[in-house]
Parts: structure tokens; sequence; C-alpha cells
């Protein structure tokens, strides 16, 4: 199975509201550029520390609740780099059904 999705595999993922799209950028970066559909803003140093977190207070924080273990997840940034490191500290905490974007906001910015 792979760990990536491809632009045309996005397409489809940003219009299921099963799966977490989650935008590793600075909150500064996503302002400045604009985001991927319904995606959260979860910087990438803290992806770890809030996937492992209160579920309560993750769904308070980002208005869905948090995810399970086995929930899909798509980790973004802006060329690849930070989600590939994003998707990396998932799954050593367990999230089996992670993936992430290698074109991330940059190839998605240019065909959108």
């Amino acid at each position: 199975m792979s760990n990536t999705v491809n632009y045309d595999e996005m397409k489809t993922i940003v219009e299921d509201p099963k799966v977490l799209i989650i935008d590793v950028r600075s909150p500064q970066e996503v302002q400045s550029t604009g985001k991927i559909g319904n995606s959260i803003n979860i910087p990438v140093d803290e992806v770890t520390t809030i996937l492992k977190g209160n579920k309560e207070s993750f769904e308070e924080k980002f208005g869905r609740p948090a995810p399970k273990p086995e929930d899909p997840i798509i980790f973004h940034c802006l060329k690849g780099g930070r989600a590939l490191k994003a998707w990396e500290a998932s799954t050593s905490i367990g999230f089996t059904n992670a993936k992430y974007y290698p074109g991330s906001y940059t190839e998605w910015s240019s065909k959108n």
C-alpha cells in the first residue's frame, strides 16, 4: 500500500468528509497562501502532541472528532517535505491509515 496520494486522488479526497486533511504549515503560511478544501492546520512540530492528546480538546479546537488510529488522514504542506515528516510522526504513534501528498499546496494551487 502506498503512503502517498497524488493530485487526482486529492481531488476526490477533498470531497470526502470522512478523510481528515491536515495542513502542517505554519498558521501564517496558510493565511498568506490559502488552503486545500476543508483541511485543518496543525503545524508539523505539533502533530504528535495533538494526535496523541485529549480527544475533547481536539474536537473543541478543530470542530470535528479526533481521528482514531485507523481513520484516513492526509498530510500536506507547501512542497511535501514537512508532510512526509508529519506522516512519519503519525505512523510512529500508531496511525495506520495515514498518507501524505508529495505535491502539497504548490501542486494543488497550480492546478486549481
